[in-house]
């Protein structure tokens, strides 16, 4: 059997007091799960349920009140670059192009720009987005926004992929449609080109 990946232990959540509410907020009660290798998790539930904390808890956002989590082992207390994290909004740097945007995260590993050009020449193929290198993102669709976001988290190679709904922009692309935007995510080893379906 695979081995354990993601070990999610007797996890609490409660948000202290604000200026708006009298009392905490008690956003996660006693989760707990595991995720394998090769194994793909989907949380669903209602908005405001806790499905967000629990990914920026695995993503070390967000510390835990109980309990604790696993990555391969070890106990997470802050982000790693083992952990990609693709968000609701796109986040993109305005003042950067799509290519900058997506060397930006091989440059900040210690990359060469070269290496790091040729990844992100790999991605933005993947994602359909050749010819937008220069392109800045309020020159972009929504859809095409996020698929540069997806990029842009694929192309440091992470372990482990969070998303937090990142489709509700993506797959509304007029210009791309929703099983491209899903073959997007596959995952191969890092030494293997992906390729678009």
């Amino acid at each position: 059997m695979a081995g354990v990946k993601i070990h999610v232990k007797d996890l609490w959540k409660t948000f202290e007091p604000s200026e708006k509410s009298s009392g905490g907020t008690e956003a996660l009660r006693e989760i707990n799960f595991e995720i394998r290798e090769g194994e793909i998790l989907c949380l669903l539930g209602p908005s405001g349920c806790g499905k967000t904390t629990v990914l920026n808890i695995i993503a070390g956002f967000q510390m835990p009140s109980q309990g604790e989590v696993l990555v391969n082992g070890r106990r997470v207390d802050k982000p790693g670059p083992d952990r990609g994290v693709i968000f609701q909004e796109h986040g993109l740097f305005p003042w950067r192009t799509v290519l900058q945007n997506i060397i930006f995260g091989p440059q900040m590993m210690g990359k060469q720009l070269a290496e790091s050009l040729a990844l992100a020449d790999q991605y933005i193929n993947l994602i359909g987005l050749s010819g937008f290198q220069n392109h800045y993102p309020h020159e972009l669709s929504g859809g095409m926004q996020q698929r540069v976001a997806i990029a842009r988290v694929l192309v440091n190679q992470p372990d482990i992929l969070l998303m937090d709904e990142p489709w509700e922009t993506g797959c509304s692309d007029p210009g791309h449609d929703a099983g491209s935007s899903s073959g997007c995510l596959g995952k191969t080893p890092p030494h293997d080109p992906l390729h678009h379906p």
